[in-house]
């Protein structure tokens, strides 16, 4: 008779589902780093936001960057961003009061992949100190 032991079998290493379908996997930033062409104030000044992500970012997503206040660009739905990869929306919606910049994605990021996005804030025109800055994902608002 069949006593009810059961079978055994040796563990084996099993194959992962492809890009974000591994299991538990987590999107997170592998690189995140902005900066700026110019500390003049009061005039346009290029500021570029560096990201790779662990997970692909996909076509109906956004990327938000936070923290930037002081800026003397008022809100807008039409903020130009510059981006050489075309995975991203060519106009950004900017928020003056909260100094958040909300990038939408268009086409499916690669994991891992450095994207640079650039676009142009207007310097106040007295003294600030750079506020502290954070970037993030999520759906496009």
């Amino acid at each position: 008779g069949g006593g009810g032991a059961g079978v055994s079998a040796l563990p084996e290493g099993m194959v992962s589902g492809p890009g974000n379908e591994q299991p538990l996997l987590v999107s997170g930033f592998n690189v995140s780093r902005v900066g700026q062409k110019t500390a003049s104030a009061g005039v346009d000044n290029v500021v570029s936001v560096t990201i790779a992500t662990t997970a692909t970012l996909t076509a109906g997503s956004a990327v938000t960057v936070r923290g930037l206040v002081g800026s003397d660009t008022p809100t807008t739905t039409g903020l130009a961003v510059t981006d050489v990869s075309a995975r991203f929306v060519p106009s950004a919606k900017w928020n003056a009061t909260s100094g958040a910049v909300v990038i939408p994605v268009t086409t499916d990021t690669v994991a891992m992949r450095l994207y640079v996005l650039s676009f142009t804030l207007r310097n106040p025109a007295t003294g600030l100190d750079s506020p502290p800055v954070f970037v993030s994902t999520g759906p496009a608002a």
